[in-house]
């Protein structure tokens, strides 16, 4: 999502004719590839997202994914400079790669390669003897029904 609002306000200043892509599936790397990130040989699903906005500038693009980092004005209804921030850490977690093209005036694309499960799938038992523990909930709500509601709720999924 984060991509697809930065995607958007990038064309906002566009006059006519903008246009925003989301497209997944698979892909093999059958060579290393070094773009904005290596990636390696392998197996992947594939999520791009491009858009035909303003671009990234060069000295931008070597920061978009630090935490804060914004070139937007300050003061605008948009961006505390997470979103890029966010999303990297979420694709580092499963352990993907993130390539970006971007030209001034023509738009970027986000490529965000997740490995493939197939190839890196390994069958994991583990036996649950018990879920019951001394965990306790604290449900906050100014509504009384609410309460009782999730009270409930909680009371029927530990049972």
């Amino acid at each position: 999502m984060n991509l697809i609002i930065n995607a958007v306000e990038a064309m906002a200043t566009m006059n006519s004719g903008a246009m925003l892509s989301v497209k997944t599936g698979q892909t093999k790397i059958r060579t290393e590839t070094n773009g904005f990130e290596t990636i390696p040989i392998g197996t992947y699903s594939k999520l791009s997202i491009s858009d035909t906005g303003t671009g990234i500038d060069v000295d931008a693009l070597n920061h978009i994914f630090e935490s804060f980092y914004s070139d937007k004005d300050l003061g605008s209804r948009s961006g505390s400079g997470l979103g890029l921030s966010v999303v990297h850490g979420v694709v580092k977690d499963f352990g993907g790669w993130i390539d970006v093209k971007t030209a001034l005036r023509k738009g970027t694309c986000f490529d965000i390669y997740f490995p493939s499960v197939r190839d890196s799938l390994t069958p994991k038992t583990e036996i649950i003897t018990s879920c019951f523990g001394m965990e306790t909930i604290l449900i906050a709500d100014d509504v009384e029904e609410q309460r009782e509601v999730d009270k409930a709720g909680i009371r029927f999924a530990i049972l």
